[in-house]
């Protein structure tokens, strides 16, 4: 903790202490730090103690409440330079927020803040994204920037979130409801998502796209999927990785403590990557305490987790079908011939007639340590190099 000096004390060192004072207020050339600035803005049913303290352009009245809160965003003093980040944060008042087109997040260090998942709504009818991260030009207008404590709903043929050409973001207790993609995103690094819930997803819940940018260091953490519903449609996923046309691996990708439930047959793999080539895939996935369930009884396209991946890890991970399944634990058809698959502490229930493991001809280096096929008819299924069972 930064404190002054003690008089008559601190011999040799009272410089450093003094110095160490001063940077909490001061930048290095002495000049004084800019405190990051807060705006508030109050929905249309806000309270109204809340609406009275709220300054008049950022009164919400029901009808395009997008139009206040972008006013907020841009009224922020940011820089949108790497040397002079102060950023800012929109904090919204519990309510309904009524949108009928897209709020920009992109600018430096930008913080939308609600209440709370259950306490503040933003939905929009038709049009989206409902909330666009980044520009997809300037990496530095997606720099530094926090989506928390809402919920936010749309129509089926639209997407909560897009991400894109951004670095350092953190989307933490959202709630992303009746959308055709919950989250969709390229072009990131050092991405986290902890603490989000989907529901009523018609196409993917988080789908994440390496085309031509750089993809990496990216984490998801603690985060429920509950796809249902006559909303589904038949190539629907929980999280998809996509890597097309020039697109770059994606690196370091790590999944805690993802819970993905779907209830209906034709519904494909839960945690699904799509990939052309050999020479494109995920470089460095673990998954720790993910679970993937189907409630139906699944067909031959349901899958648990299908990777191309290289260098996979599972860990304490769970695939459960309903019903008499014909469907894959864990496949993984790819690996480009040279990486690891290390599967630890793997389950795999209610496979009748499908297949535990099912692994391509191309996979070499699988090493499978407790793993539990309890009512599979297959446990391991293709040709594999150095495979081995502990």
């Amino acid at each position: 903790m930064a404190q002054l000096p003690t008089v008559g004390g601190d011999d040799g060192t009272w410089g450093t202490i003094l110095n160490a004072f001063l940077s909490i207020s001061h930048n290095s050339d002495g000049t004084m730090k800019v405190p990051a600035a807060t705006i508030f803005v109050a929905a249309s049913d806000a309270s109204a103690n809340v609406r009275a303290v709220t300054p008049s352009a950022y009164l919400c009245d029901g009808t395009a409440d997008e139009v206040q809160i972008q006013a907020a965003i841009d009224a922020l003093t940011v820089s949108d330079s790497e040397s002079t980040p102060n950023g800012g944060t929109v904090q919204l008042s519990d309510g309904t927020f009524v949108l009928s087109s897209t709020v920009n997040i992109n600018r430096w260090g930008v913080r939308l803040v609600g209440q709370g998942e259950e306490a503040t709504y933003l939905r929009i009818a038709s049009g989206g994204p409902v909330i666009k991260i980044g520009d997809g030009s300037t990496a530095n207008n997606g720099k530094n920037q926090v989506l928390a404590n809402m919920k936010i709903a749309g129509n089926s043929s639209n997407i909560a979130i897009t991400i894109d050409k951004v670095q350092r973001l953190a989307i933490e207790h959202v709630v992303c409801r009746g959308t055709g993609t919950g989250i969709s995103m390229s072009d990131f690094q050092w991405v986290s998502f902890k603490n989000l819930a989907f529901r009523n997803i018609k196409d993917i819940a988080i789908d994440i796209l390496s085309d031509t940018g750089s993809e990496g260091h990216f984490s998801i953490t603690d985060v429920d999927i509950a796809m249902h519903g006559t909303l589904l449609n038949n190539t629907a996923n929980g999280i998809k990785i996509n890597i097309s046309g020039s697109g770059n691996p994606i690196y370091e990708l790590a999944l805690r403590r993802v819970h993905i439930i779907n209830d209906d047959a034709t519904a494909t793999g839960f945690i699904h990557l799509d990939l052309p080539s050999t020479s494109q895939a995920v470089r460095g996935m673990q998954l720790d305490s993910c679970t993937f369930e189907t409630l139906a009884g699944a067909t031959t396209d349901s899958i648990g987790i299908r990777s191309n991946g290289a260098n996979t890890m599972l860990f304490n991970c769970c695939a459960w079908f309903g019903g008499s399944a014909m469907a894959t634990g864990f496949s993984m058809p790819n690996n480009n011939g040279e990486y690891t698959f290390m599967v630890c502490d793997m389950r795999t229930f209610k496979v009748t007639t499908g297949v535990g493991i099912n692994a391509g001809t191309s996979t070499n280096n699988v090493f499978l340590h407790r793993f539990s096929t309890a009512d599979v008819a297959t446990p391991t299924s293709g040709t594999v190099k150095n495979f081995s069972v502990a």
